[in-house]
């Protein structure tokens, strides 16, 4: 309510800053509407209700490639744990790489780019309910 109060404050028209006359014709503010309308705002919640951002028996992720590197971080937010996984693959992750972790639990590395600034097109995929370490 604090905030509300805040508000019409500034909204307040003052006579004393406007002397001239405008080119324009002034624009009208319904403040009782306006102030409404930000209260309900302000008040509102968001509410998922059984929303799943992954199919059964996928878990819940977060990740991250190491560039320059093998491993893969994996961030379980569900159990708060979180793991390394040494991956079993012929090159390090390329630089400058992006990556996208699907509901049904693959997870896909794009791009990225070599230390001679030679750009990569690869697409690579893994899968965290496997979790066989490969990269296909």
């Amino acid at each position: 309510r604090d905030d509300v109060d805040l508000i019409k404050k500034f909204l307040k028209f003052n006579d004393k800053s406007c002397h001239s006359k405008s080119l324009m014709s002034p624009l009208v503010i319904h403040e009782d509407s306006l102030l409404k309308d930000f209260e309900n705002a302000l008040t509102s919640n968001f509410a998922f209700d059984n929303f799943d951002s992954t199919a059964p028996g996928v878990p819940k992720c977060l990740h991250w490639f190491e560039w320059g590197k093998k491993k893969l971080n994996l961030y379980d937010i569900t159990s708060n744990t979180s793991k390394i996984v040494e991956l079993d693959i012929h090159f390090k992750i390329p630089s400058f790489s992006r990556s996208i972790l699907l509901p049904s639990g693959l997870l896909f590395l794009i791009g990225g780019e070599e230390p001679e600034y030679v750009s990569r097109r690869e697409v690579y995929m893994y899968d965290i309910v496997a979790n066989d370490r490969k990269m296909h």
